[in-house]
């Protein structure tokens, strides 16, 4: 429900709105050790040293390094316990591993080393959604736009949600189903001496980490969505250019308000090559992991139901799946934003003209293909 505001507090509850958007999708990560940055409620994001995300971070380094180091150890008495692994199935899981240890280790550095990068980022995020939400000073509301920003945000907030609630449940029962597997084998086939013990700890971190990790990548599809909710935005306020240009108490004309509509456009276009500048190595990284990972665990789900192991099966493929699903929301939420773009061109290039001034309906039809020129631009700078 679009609560009632006056002008005098509408940034801040623009703030709070992209709020409750940012803390769906980054503070997850930082529980998990993930994200080295703290959220204020403002939509703000913070670093220092003496802070919980940041111990959580090196908490999780130091396990990883604990767990590669253990299962380097092990690698000997890994193959004498699982003596029926082909070379094959060894590989894959060893290329598993070091997939999920190695790029979340790089994805933590990059993390650090562009952290500030981030803040910035995030700062010209919000002071583009509010200086766009709050351009044209209509009374009550009438324009729509309030209630059209939240309408889009909860959208996105359940989108992130479902993702983020897949990644718990998931987690749950790959820890359990890990452990139950590891029980059963080794009642089976090994006595239960410390070496034991050391082996099962190490399935529960192991298995605990191999999906919390997503928990990162649900932010920066956060973020995309974002920036789909900003197209959303000025494409809504051009189709409403009527209502802007009889109820706006700054007194532009339409010549006026088409224009810081064509100019808000634009801005967009340049927060979305500062994005792919700023998280164009995260996101390759990132797609490049879950690829990985997916072939890797279909690989392992084809094992286990030849060995008719249903614990086995669940798990991989649980982890496989969240890791497609991760995946497809990256593509979707990629996919939405040009949609967005897309969309205000064609609401442009079919706008009623009849009112405005000879000369700016030229201006209008140039900007159109300039909008049309930049969408191409970003796309192929998004593609390299």
């Amino acid at each position: 429900m679009t609560r009632a505001v006056n002008s005098l507090s509408l940034p801040k509850l623009i703030r709070s709105e992209l709020y409750q958007l940012s803390k769906v999708a980054l503070v997850p990560s930082k529980w998990v050790g993930l994200s080295l940055l703290s959220l204020d409620n403002q939509n703000d994001l913070h670093f220092s040293w003496l802070s919980v995300p940041v111990f959580l971070a090196i908490f999780r380094v130091f396990l990883y390094r604990m767990i590669g180091f253990y299962f380097i150890l092990m690698e000997e008495r890994f193959q004498e316990i699982f003596n029926s692994a082909s070379n094959t199935e060894y590989f894959s899981e060893t290329l598993f591993a070091y997939t999920i240890i190695i790029t979340d280790t790089l994805t933590l550095f990059l993390h650090f080393i562009n952290r500030y990068k981030f803040i910035k980022f995030q700062c010209l995020f919000n002071t583009f959604i509010v200086k766009l939400s709050t351009q044209f000073d209509v009374p009550n509301g009438e324009d729509g736009v309030v209630s059209h920003l939240q309408e889009s945000i909860q959208n996105s907030i359940d989108d992130l949600k479902w993702i983020r609630n897949m990644v718990l449940g998931s987690t749950v029962f790959i820890v359990i189903g890990s452990e139950y597997a590891v029980f059963k084998y080794l009642l089976l086939h090994q006595s239960m001496t410390w070496e034991m013990i050391g082996f099962i700890l190490f399935v529960f971190c192991w298995s605990s980490q191999v999906i919390t990790r997503l928990f990162i990548r649900i932010w920066i599809i956060g973020l995309i969505h974002g920036l789909k909710i900003g197209g959303s935005i000025i494409t809504h306020q051009l189709n409403n250019i009527e209502i802007i240009h009889k109820q706006n108490r700054n007194g532009f004309s339409k010549d006026q308000i088409l224009e810081i509509i064509l100019d808000s456009f634009i801005n967009l276009e340049k927060l979305l090559v500062e994005f792919n500048t700023v998280f164009g190595v995260h996101l390759a990284l990132d797609l490049l992991s879950l690829t990985v990972i997916v072939f890797a665990n279909v690989f392992h789900v084809v094992v286990w139901c030849i060995d008719s192991e249903q614990s086995g099966v669940i798990s991989f493929s649980l982890c496989g799946v969240m890791s497609g699903i991760l995946i497809v929301a990256f593509c979707d939420s990629a996919y939405k934003v040009e949609l967005q773009e897309t969309s205000f061109v064609t609401s442009l290039e079919q706008i009623q003209l009849s009112g405005f001034s000879n000369e700016f309906v030229v201006q209008t039809k140039v900007c159109g293909t300039i909008t049309t020129y930049l969408i191409v631009l970003v796309q192929f700078h998004h593609d390299e």
